[in-house]
């Protein structure tokens, strides 16, 4: 006689998550769209929206002993959504190298926090809550190359909630907000970050890409 398996609720959920997780995504609305699956314990299909941060800063070649951009490892909600969003942010520094916004994290609807690479200055700010929904689109606010001047890339950045609320970052207000990005159940990130340039100019964080699931 075969033995009859008993499951808990929280058990039931999960199972339930996972099964709904290989459904085939909607196309994700973001601009510069890609398709990809991430690899997990419960296989999870996603698409990703990226936006491009304008004034980012890519290293100088001719420079030596130059490090180059880095990125890390994409960073996933498992099988929920993101609710809540904050930002690592270097204050004015009157003067001297400014940096800005140097990380984003993001709350998942399991109360898990996620981020990705972030740089070395700043503090990190409180998160900010969608009322009633979750976050579905985004507005990366950076600075064009000043030339010869103090350069800063991305610095600051605005989130859309299903329920229509904005959540504004904390961020700073050089620069200016790129287009909202279309709309979908943000449920990732991936950040490109500017490694430390010594006596040279710091930047931070320069771009970032966000992930939709279904």
């Amino acid at each position: 006689m075969m033995k009859q398996v008993y499951f808990t609720p929280k058990q039931r959920r999960i199972i339930a998550a996972a099964a709904a997780a290989v459904a085939p995504c909607t196309p994700c609305l973001g601009a510069g769209q890609e398709a990809e699956v991430q690899p997990s314990l419960f296989p999870r299909h996603y698409l990703g929206c990226t936006q491009a941060a304008q004034g980012q800063k890519f290293p100088n070649q001719t420079q030596q002993n130059q490090k180059p951009d880095r990125r890390k490892k994409k960073k996933i909600c498992r099988n929920v959504v993101a609710l809540e969003a904050a930002d690592e942010v270097e204050p004015s520094q009157f003067g001297n190298d400014d940096t800005a916004l140097n990380g984003i994290r993001l709350r998942c609807q399991d109360d898990s926090v996620i981020e990705s690479l972030v740089g070395k200055w700043g503090t990190w700010t409180k998160f900010q809550v969608c009322p009633r929904g979750y976050l579905v689109s985004f507005s990366l606010r950076t600075e064009m190359s000043q030339g010869g001047g103090d350069d800063t890339a991305a610095n600051n950045i605005r989130f859309r909630c299903s329920d229509a609320a904005v959540l504004l970052g904390d961020g700073l207000s050089w620069g200016r907000f790129g287009p909202w990005s279309k709309s979908c159940k943000i449920c990732g990130l991936q950040t490109k970050v500017e490694p430390p340039q010594g006596l040279q100019d710091d930047t931070a964080l320069n771009n970032v890409k966000f992930f939709c699931c279904k």
